[in-house]
């Protein structure tokens, strides 16, 4: 079940795992992480007002995990979160070839 949560991006690593099988990595592995900290929040923002005032923690997730990017404002002593993504764009990928084909 998809979970609502906000975090402040930190960084993207590229990270190389070797081949581990205590870890269940029969191959070497690859992958974008991201560092972030976690906001101590409850909501949807696209919903309603969401508000925080401090971070939780720090943790790794999986680029792929990350579903959108918003953005925050300081109000006071707390922060809060602006999240337009409910009916946003989508990122579309297409080759050159593609694109080419799309100009005629």
């Amino acid at each position: 079940m998809p979970t609502c949560f906000y975090a402040q991006l930190q960084y993207v690593i590229h990270a190389k795992l070797p081949a581990d099988k205590r870890f269940g990595l029969r191959q070497d592995y690859e992958a974008l992480l991201a560092l972030v900290n976690i906001c101590d929040s409850k909501g949807d923002a696209t919903q309603g007002p969401v508000w925080y005032k401090k971070l939780k923690s720090r943790s790794f997730v999986h680029v792929g995990t990350i579903q959108c990017l918003v953005g925050r404002i300081q109000v006071g002593n707390k922060w809060g979160i602006i999240d337009t993504s409910l009916h946003c764009m989508r990122t579309s990928f297409i080759s050159a070839e593609d694109a080419d084909n799309d100009a005629d």
